[in-house]
């Protein structure tokens, strides 16, 4: 398996090579490399909604994102080694992981030799923002998600739909509103339906982009909508402090606050509400 490795890297750690760098003035202090003989191929997991970037479309579910890895440190005097500098298989870049905050960094067009040329920047990475050395990536466009509770795993998307054989691209759109509303309601047909249905109707990039299949995002907006007109109005009568109890989901909220009650709607679960005085 170590025939993924770059060959400068095995060669460094075959002669039993250190890096040479003052400690002392390091964030991450002195470390081991892994031997080259004890090199394997591990997995890091990673929580959904705790990188820096932009949303993560998974924050919602229960699982975790799984990232192949070869951790090149043994042995680390202030933090835990792993993730701390490491080969990131489906990157094919060296990089970091951080398996509690869930950030990705990652060195693009760097070499081994490159960082035992000069180890400081690269080591202390996850405390820095020198960002002519680090790049953050999203977790989702590389890594699978496997769901906690089964054997789904959600894949990272490939350059074309397996459903509808049309072009994954990244374009200028966004979901309707109540997206999250109605997927948190229908967890389990979102889930099964992405499987089967609509599998890359789309993933953030930026802010206002979405990698996705075009047919994926007619299909999963339809879906949104049958949900949408599946759902009646009932009454709740507001009491002297504003508050109403939810028809759908039970949950007493304020009818003032807009973050929970918007256009007739609670947003907690999607009820349709009309409020009777």
């Amino acid at each position: 398996m170590t025939a993924d490795l770059p060959d400068d890297l095995m060669a460094f750690l075959r002669a039993g090579r250190k890096l040479d760098y003052d400690a002392d003035n390091s964030i991450v202090g002195r470390i081991t490399l892994t031997r080259g003989a004890d090199l394997t191929l591990t997995t890091i997991t990673t929580f959904p909604g705790c990188q820096s970037i932009i949303d993560d479309p998974y924050s919602d579910i229960e699982g975790l994102y799984q990232a192949d890895v070869y951790d090149l440190v043994a042995e680390c005097r202030d933090y835990d080694p792993k993730g701390l500098l490491c080969w990131i298989l489906a990157l094919k870049r060296f990089g970091c992981i951080d398996p509690e905050h869930g950030d990705v960094i990652t060195f693009p067009d760097v070499t081994w030799t490159d960082i035992a040329a000069n180890p400081l920047p690269y080591l202390d990475s996850q405390w820095s923002d020198d960002y002519h050395v680090a790049v953050r990536v999203l977790p989702w466009i590389h890594f699978p998600f496997k769901l906690n509770k089964t054997d789904v795993v959600i894949a990272p998307y490939g350059s074309r739909c397996p459903v509808h054989d049309s072009a994954v691209t990244a374009r200028r759109t966004s979901r309707p509103q109540l997206f999250d509303v109605f997927r948190r309601r229908n967890m389990d047909d979102w889930l099964q339906r992405h499987q089967a249905t609509f599998p890359y109707s789309g993933v953030p990039v930026t802010d206002d982009e979405l990698l996705c299949c075009s047919d994926c995002r007619v299909a999963e907006d339809a879906w949104i909508q049958g949900i949408d007109d599946s759902i009646s109005p009932a009454d709740a009568t507001p009491n002297a402090h504003g508050w109403v109890q939810c028809p759908g989901c039970g949950t007493r909220f304020s009818i003032v606050d807009s973050a929970i009650f918007a256009g007739g709607i609670h947003m907690t679960c999607g009820q349709k509400i009309n409020v009777v005085r």
